[in-house]
C-alpha cells in the first residue's frame, strides 16, 4: 500500500522518540491558565483527579515541545489514575488506531476466526455469519443466564451465541458456568459457544475487545452480560 504525504507525517509522530518532562499544574481548573509549579509532578507520579493542567512532552530528536492531555480540575472520575508517563502512548493512539482501521478496509482483510467468504468454494463457511457475543464474569454469571433464556425464551432470538471468559477469574467460583453449559445443551436455536480469554492483556474492559476481535462470527451483536438484571 502506497504512503501519502498525511500517512508519512503521521508516521513520523508515531516513530517520534518523546521524552516526558512531567505534570505541569495550572490554576482556576483551566489547563490553559496560570501556572502553578509548586504542584508540578514528576512523570511517574499519579496526578490527582482534582488538579488541572497537562502532560509535557519533548521529541528527544528535535527538541520540539508539546502540552498534551490537558485536563481540567473536574474532567475526570474520582477512581481515575493517570501518570504522564503514560502521555506518549496516549498521544499515538489515534494514529495507530487509523492505521489499523486502514489495514481492516483492504480488500481481503479478515479477523483471525473468520473466514473470507469465497464464491463457489467456501460460501457456506463462517463468512457472513452473524451472532451475539457475551463475555462473562463471576459476578455477572446469574445475569449472563436470565439475559440468554430472555434472547431465546421471551424475544425468540435465533442467533448463535459466544460465551467468552477468562478461566482465571471463574476459579474462585466452583462449577460457575455450569448452569450456562446446561442451557447450550439444551439450545436447539442457533447455539451456544464457550471460549476462553487466556491473554494476559485482555483484562477488564479490554475482554470485550479481546472477544469481539477473536470471535468466530463475521457481524457481531455484542451485549453486556448484566442486560438483564
Amino acid at each position: 500500500m502506497k504512503m501519502t504525504i498525511s500517512d508519512e507525517k503521521e508516521k513520523k509522530k508515531v516513530d517520534a522518540r518523546l521524552r516526558c518532562r512531567g505534570w505541569k499544574a495550572t490554576a482556576d481548573c483551566d489547563p490553559d491558565g496560570t501556572r502553578r509549579p509548586e504542584l508540578d509532578l514528576p512523570c511517574g507520579k499519579p496526578v490527582p483527579v482534582d488538579q488541572a493542567g497537562y502532560c509535557e512532552l519533548e521529541d528527544k530528536d528535535t527538541g520540539e515541545v508539546f502540552h498534551v492531555v490537558k485536563r481540567t480540575c473536574n474532567s475526570v472520575k474520582e477512581d481515575a489514575k493517570f501518570r504522564c508517563l503514560e502521555a506518549a502512548e496516549f498521544v499515538k493512539f489515534p494514529i495507530r488506531a487509523k492505521e489499523v482501521a486502514k489495514k481492516a478496509s483492504v480488500a481481503g482483510f479478515s479477523l483471525p476466526h473468520v473466514v473470507p467468504v469465497v464464491p463457489g468454494v467456501n460460501t457456506n463457511q463462517s463468512g457472513g455469519r452473524d451472532g451475539i457475543v457475551m463475555v462473562v464474569y463471576p459476578r455477572l454469571l446469574a445475569s449472563a443466564y436470565a439475559t440468554v433464556r430472555t434472547l431465546r425464551d421471551v424475544l425468540g432470538c435465533q442467533l448463535p451465541i459466544e460465551l467468552w471468559y477468562r478461566p482465571d477469574e471463574l476459579k474462585s467460583t466452583r462449577k460457575g458456568l455450569a448452569p450456562l453449559k446446561k442451557l447450550a445443551e439444551s439450545d436447539t436455536a442457533g447455539g451456544m459457544t464457550f471460549h476462553e480469554i487466556n491473554d494476559a492483556r485482555a483484562f477488564g474492559y479490554g475482554t470485550k475487545v479481546y472477544a469481539i476481535y477473536h470471535s468466530f462470527l463475521e457481524r457481531v451483536l455484542f451485549l453486556d452480560a448484566d442486560n438483564v438484571c
